[in-house]
């Protein structure tokens, strides 16, 4: 006997009409008769909580013990309610039975996690929605696949951390085909029925990879210096950006004889907290066609570091990567990059004066062979002041991009 939690949007009720509903019993069903079921919901429903109306309590799981999310959000003790909740009950297995929940609730108890089997129910989500969609095209004549490829893309990039900490992922195998997942590596993938047969944790084989960091620095643009890379470590640079050195160029010299997988490249004047290179770096490993990551920027001028480090933690609950909203020049202040993505479409163009245009045509080579960059949107850093850019070198560096592709094929 298991003890299992399983977090839903609604209550158990008797007879369910609709599909979240049933889908809730069902699972109920198969795992409340040799195990230990708790359930977790996020919704009250006001005639359960009622004690003089019974009408709709379900009499079959009426011995169920049922918390409600939102008592535990009372005084912002969410997250150490949570934890509480699971530590002291020492649940097994913890069931999500949409993703959303999932993406909400497991920012908060991450390390929680390490000794649960974690499930997600995926049926009722976009990425089901589109498999079906895939399945359905595949079995026509003549296919089009462009506009589900796009979304997938999509969705599969919003749902990378959660396939990251996740264990065991519900599809209905009669309506979708799961070949689009299984081609991103996306393991045990199962239907309802394999829920009574889990017993072990996926095995995770991210090793710990060796991160370079080459930090800009830009102050004295104007300033002949004699060197223009200063060496802190093996595991870190400082590039000085001056009108009298090629920065391009100095950054492919240092990834082209460093031996690293992951280089961090960002300009001085952004605050980095040591778990951003950490995540990303994680992000990165998980994907075989994510090349490029970048954290979400923001301002913080007059911050602590403390209140910095508040906002870095406040910012990771249930706020994930969407890679296709941002223009490519956003990403080029702070930014992670694979170096074999380097190796295998060339090295940043260093006819262009600025990284940030560099990095914009790097991405313009692997956007047309379907890979992927994105910024991640739940690991922020933060910008400590404005950033001094050459406007000059920007616009010459603009009209090289636009002779080199073409005004017509920035198609982001």
């Amino acid at each position: 006997m298991k003890k299992i939690l399983v977090v839903s949007q609604k209550e158990l009720v008797e007879k369910p009409i609709f599909r979240q509903d049933k889908n809730l019993n069902y699972i109920f069903d198969l795992l409340s008769k040799e195990n230990e079921v708790t359930l977790l919901y996020l919704h009250k429903n006001i005639n359960i909580d009622d004690e003089g109306n019974n009408e709709n309590k379900e009499q079959k799981y009426i011995n169920v013990n049922k918390i409600c999310i939102r008592d535990l959000m009372s005084k912002n003790m969410l997250q150490k309610n949570l934890k509480e909740l699971i530590n002291k009950n020492g649940y097994e297995e913890i069931v999500f039975m949409s993703y959303g929940l999932a993406q909400f609730v497991i920012p908060y108890i991450e390390n929680e996690l390490d000794n649960m089997i974690v499930v997600v129910d995926y049926r009722l989500s976009n990425l089901s929605y589109l498999l079906q969609q895939y399945k359905e095209e595949t079995q026509k004549i003549y296919h089009n696949f462009q506009g589900i490829y796009k979304q997938f893309r999509l969705n599969f990039l919003q749902s990378m951390i959660i396939f990251q900490k996740g264990d065991y992922f519900i599809f209905d195998k009669e309506e979708t085909d799961t070949y689009l997942l299984e081609k991103e590596k996306v393991e045990n993938i199962i239907s309802v029925e394999d829920i009574k047969n889990i017993s072990a944790k996926k095995k995770r084989n991210i090793k710990e990879q060796k991160v370079v960091e080459i930090e800009i620095n830009s102050d004295n643009f104007a300033a002949k210096m004699p060197l223009n890379i200063n060496e802190i470590n093996e595991n870190k640079f400082i590039v000085l950006e001056s009108k009298y050195f090629n920065l391009t160029d100095t950054i492919n010299n240092i990834i082209f004889k460093t031996e690293a997988e992951y280089f961090f490249i960002y300009r001085s004047k952004i605050d980095i907290l040591p778990d951003t290179k950490k995540i990303l770096t994680e992000y990165l490993s998980y994907n075989k066609n994510l090349a490029v990551v970048s954290p979400l920027l923001m301002y913080s001028r007059d911050n602590t570091e403390i209140q910095r480090k508040n906002l870095f933690d406040m910012q990771r609950k249930g706020n994930y990567s969407n890679w296709e909203k941002t223009a490519p020049l956003q990403l080029a202040d702070c930014f992670i990059i694979k170096k074999s993505f380097l190796k295998k479409y060339g090295y940043f163009d260093n006819k262009y004066k600025t990284i940030d245009y560099a990095l914009f045509d790097f991405l313009m080579r692997i956007y047309q062979k379907r890979d992927y960059y994105c910024v991640a949107k739940d690991v922020v850093a933060f910008r400590l002041s404005n950033l001094t850019k050459r406007l000059d070198m920007f616009k010459e560096d603009k009209q090289y991009l636009c002779y080199k592709w073409g005004e017509d094929n920035f198609l982001f």
